[in-house]
């Protein structure tokens, strides 16, 4: 399975166009979806599909086929992508 580490790559742009917002990765992590494990490097660009205001989350689709909710707290691992850049 391809991972999503390429940090040129944007993930959200091809595999979800309902995006709310863009989120680029302040700093190389690693996340978990379900069983999947995966790294992510430093600039890699993933989409926000939705928001839930009431459990203060945001479900991410994070690029080949992994999309998982994710708390603020792991949210300000990124920064927003303004629509220009």
């Amino acid at each position: 399975m391809t991972t999503p580490n390429d940090p040129d790559r944007d993930f959200g742009s091809s595999d979800c166009s309902s995006a709310l917002f863009r989120l680029r990765l302040i700093h190389d992590r690693r996340f978990r979806v379900g069983q999947t494990s995966f790294e992510m490097a430093e600039g890699s660009v993933v989409s926000v599909v939705q928001v839930d205001p009431i459990e203060s989350r945001f479900l991410v689709d994070f690029g080949d086929g992994l999309i998982d909710w994710i708390n603020r707290e792991t949210a300000r691992c990124f920064d927003k992508v303004i629509d220009d850049e």
